[in-house]
């Protein structure tokens, strides 16, 4: 398979993981337990997929690999974004995320990507709330009653509220984010393509998603749940890399994607 058909098909298979991670956000309740979903696995196990199906299970393998350093980067972003969203909003807290995770990735990036080489072959104070829409106040009320005395519930009528643009959005995220690790595997190397596996695919459209609809609030607490989401795309990436040349692939995968669930 030449490596601009490699790099399309990434694309095409990340972007539904990360519309269908972000679903599954808008289903749980609350917001912090969804919050989890927005640090998901969603573009690793689309990438990770084609790579060892591809190139092999040990390419797929020093791409996990690598994916631990994008990881370790995401938990200290979405820690970092906390404060920001609360205090600016979500474009700028995504902002934020993004430069925090970049630096902190790019620091980090080159021992583990070389290591890996080397083996391979709140509340907010007042006014600074961004106004919900109408009925927005009624719904939030309704989630918390209904997940009350509960770890987390279920809400199938949230299908209905979630609109195709935002699902379209989610999906280029992944699409791109998708290609852009492909581009980085071509030309520094496999691991250095793995740290761009745990980037921030889902979380910044569903920070502005839900500032729009259900006001500053929901969002800080969604970032506030995407932490331990990152802190478990450490495990799923270790574990990833450790199974993958080991056991059949579908294995390592539900293997890495079940620790994530656990640590998460």
């Amino acid at each position: 398979m030449s490596t601009a058909l490699l790099i399309c098909v990434k694309a095409i298979n990340g972007g539904p993981f990360v519309a269908l991670f972000a679903v599954l956000g808008e289903l749980l309740q609350p917001k912090r337990f969804a919050g989890i979903f927005g640090a998901s696995p969603a573009v690793a196990l689309g990438n990770l997929l084609v790579i060892a199906l591809a190139e092999g299970e040990a390419s797929a393998r020093v791409s996990a690999t690598g994916m631990i350093a994008g990881a370790i980067a995401l938990a200290v972003a979405c820690t970092a974004a906390i404060p920001a969203v609360r205090r600016w909003g979500t474009v700028w807290g995504s902002a934020v995320l993004w430069t925090v995770w970049l630096t902190v990735g790019g620091a980090i990036a080159l021992p583990v990507a070389g290591a890996a080489s080397a083996r391979s072959p709140s509340s907010l104070p007042v006014g600074s709330q961004a106004g919900p829409q109408p009925g927005s106040r009624s719904r939030q009320q309704a989630d918390t009653s209904r997940s009350a005395g509960r770890l987390f519930a279920v809400d199938v009528g949230a299908l209905r509220e979630i609109p195709l643009p935002a699902l379209v959005v989610r999906f280029a995220f992944g699409a791109t984010i998708s290609v852009v690790a492909g581009l980085i595997g071509v030309l520094a190397g496999k691991a250095a393509g793995g740290v761009m596996l745990a980037a921030p695919a889902v979380l910044p459209a569903t920070l502005t998603i839900i500032e729009r609809h259900e006001g500053r609030g929901p969002a800080v607490t969604e970032v506030e749940g995407a932490v331990p989401g990152a802190v478990a795309l450490i495990s799923f990436a270790g574990v990833a890399a450790a199974s993958t040349a080991r056991i059949p692939l579908g294995a390592a995968l539900l293997a890495a994607l079940a620790t994530w669930l656990a640590v998460a």
